[in-house]
Protein backbone atom coordinates (compact mmCIF):
# COMPACT_ATOMS: atom_id res chain seq x y z
CA UNK A 1 0.00 0.00 0.00
CA UNK A 2 0.94 3.88 -0.27
CA UNK A 3 1.06 4.34 3.44
CA UNK A 4 4.04 1.36 3.41
CA UNK A 5 5.74 3.06 1.34
CA UNK A 6 5.73 6.64 2.23
CA UNK A 7 4.86 6.85 6.36
CA UNK A 8 7.90 6.54 8.30
CA UNK A 9 6.15 4.94 11.09
CA UNK A 10 4.01 2.22 9.10
CA UNK A 11 5.43 -1.29 9.40
CA UNK A 12 4.43 -3.16 6.53
CA UNK A 13 7.10 -4.25 4.54
CA UNK A 14 7.01 -2.44 0.79
CA UNK A 15 9.44 -4.21 -2.00
CA UNK A 16 9.55 -5.05 -5.70
CA UNK A 17 10.50 -8.56 -6.82
CA UNK A 18 14.31 -8.76 -7.05
CA UNK A 19 14.43 -7.95 -10.63
CA UNK A 20 16.27 -5.46 -12.73
CA UNK A 21 14.19 -2.57 -13.36
CA UNK A 22 11.67 -3.06 -10.54
CA UNK A 23 10.12 0.41 -9.52
CA UNK A 24 7.57 2.21 -7.68
CA UNK A 25 5.59 4.83 -8.05
CA UNK A 26 3.70 7.15 -5.52
CA UNK A 27 1.19 9.75 -7.34
CA UNK A 28 0.08 12.60 -5.30
CA UNK A 29 -2.86 12.99 -7.67
CA UNK A 30 -3.58 17.16 -7.17
CA UNK A 31 -0.65 17.68 -5.27
CA UNK A 32 2.84 19.07 -6.77
CA UNK A 33 5.69 19.26 -4.62
CA UNK A 34 9.60 20.12 -5.31
CA UNK A 35 11.76 18.03 -3.10
CA UNK A 36 15.18 18.90 -1.72
CA UNK A 37 15.79 15.80 0.32
CA UNK A 38 14.28 12.71 1.05
CA UNK A 39 14.97 9.31 3.21
CA UNK A 40 15.15 5.74 3.20
CA UNK A 41 14.52 3.23 5.72
CA UNK A 42 15.33 -0.58 5.15
CA UNK A 43 13.43 -3.48 6.79
CA UNK A 44 14.29 -5.65 9.88
CA UNK A 45 16.35 -7.47 7.87
CA UNK A 46 20.45 -7.81 8.94
CA UNK A 47 22.63 -8.04 5.71
CA UNK A 48 19.69 -8.75 2.96
CA UNK A 49 17.67 -7.13 1.57
CA UNK A 50 19.34 -3.62 1.70
CA UNK A 51 18.79 -1.23 -1.22
CA UNK A 52 22.20 -0.23 -2.88
CA UNK A 53 21.11 0.77 -6.46
CA UNK A 54 18.32 3.14 -7.31
CA UNK A 55 17.16 6.63 -9.29
CA UNK A 56 14.62 8.97 -7.56
CA UNK A 57 12.79 10.49 -10.32
CA UNK A 58 9.63 12.79 -10.75
CA UNK A 59 7.28 13.62 -13.37
CA UNK A 60 4.37 16.41 -13.82
CA UNK A 61 2.87 14.20 -16.23
CA UNK A 62 3.75 10.58 -15.91
CA UNK A 63 4.73 10.42 -18.98
CA UNK A 64 8.23 12.42 -19.45
CA UNK A 65 10.83 11.25 -15.97
CA UNK A 66 13.54 13.31 -14.68
CA UNK A 67 16.15 11.37 -12.37
CA UNK A 68 16.26 13.67 -9.01
CA UNK A 69 18.94 11.34 -8.10
CA UNK A 70 20.89 8.40 -8.69
CA UNK A 71 22.81 5.78 -6.65
CA UNK A 72 25.10 3.08 -7.46
CA UNK A 73 26.77 0.38 -4.85
CA UNK A 74 25.51 3.31 -2.30
CA UNK A 75 26.14 1.45 1.10
CA UNK A 76 24.42 4.41 2.89
CA UNK A 77 21.91 2.41 4.45
CA UNK A 78 23.98 -0.05 6.86
CA UNK A 79 23.45 -3.97 7.85
CA UNK A 80 21.71 -3.34 10.92
CA UNK A 81 17.70 -3.63 10.99
CA UNK A 82 15.62 -0.63 10.20
CA UNK A 83 18.69 1.23 8.89
CA UNK A 84 18.04 4.48 7.56
CA UNK A 85 19.87 7.56 6.10
CA UNK A 86 18.81 10.37 3.93
CA UNK A 87 20.05 12.30 0.80
CA UNK A 88 19.97 15.96 -0.60
CA UNK A 89 18.74 16.54 -4.26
Amino acid sequence: SEASFIDRNHLDYCYTDDQPQSWMKIDLIKYSIKPTYYSLRSDKSEHNNKLRNWRLEGSVNDVDWVTLSEHTNDNSLGEKQFSAASWSI
